[in-house]
């Protein structure tokens, strides 16, 4: 009985933290097809999927065109830490960026910035799928500073090569500092491959 109530509640825990999270859908690892997607093999995630993945502050970029499972792989690995009592906290680079530009013009950039500082593991999907707003390599590069400082992970999805993230964010000398920052601890694998 209660092996049963400390597992209902681990059950519960993670249902409420993935919830929390805000994931466009579940995923995990083993439902990813590494054999159509041969460019990528389950070993190169190994780092990502344990508990150093918080410990460490490990980053990860994942780019390629779209269809290639960037999000899929990216919500594995937040579902994945959640599994192992981490928090998660996923959103749209475009979502992230107004709404950091609206909390600045209101003077509140830094109360907005602390939210997306708190979960130990930030999903910024589809960095460069739309068009971001003048400020977004700005009031981006707060919540990637302060993460960075607190060693706390990211996981980014992009469509665009990092070369371009400068033309993207509007402020290619800031762009330079996110990836640095985000790569110092991290690593960018590239999916390519079929759709």
């Amino acid at each position: 009985l209660i092996a049963e109530e400390v597992a209902h509640r681990n059950d519960t825990r993670i249902a409420k933290a993935a919830r929390e999270a805000q994931f466009p859908f579940q995923k995990s690892v083993e439902t990813y097809d590494f054999v159509f997607q041969s460019t990528l093999a389950l070993r190169r995630l190994g780092p990502y999927l344990g508990p150093e993945l918080v410990s460490e502050g490990r980053c990860l970029i994942f780019s390629g065109r779209p269809g290639r499972g960037k999000t899929h792989l990216a919500v594995s690995i937040g579902f994945r830490a959640i599994q192992n009592g981490f928090t998660a906290r996923f959103v749209g680079a475009g979502e992230l960026i107004d709404a950091l530009g609206a909390a600045s013009r209101a003077g509140r950039l830094r109360e907005a910035t602390a939210t997306w500082v708190e979960p130990h593991v930030l999903i910024i999907d589809e960095v460069g799928y739309l068009a971001h707003a003048e400020d977004a390599a700005n009031v981006l590069f707060g919540v990637v500073d302060q993460r960075y400082l607190a060693k706390k992970p990211m996981i980014f999805t992009t469509n665009k090569k990092l070369r371009e993230w400068g033309k993207v964010l509007h402020d290619p000398d800031l762009a330079e500092v996110i990836l640095d920052r985000v790569l110092e601890r991290g690593a960018h694998l590239v999916l390519g491959g079929p759709s």
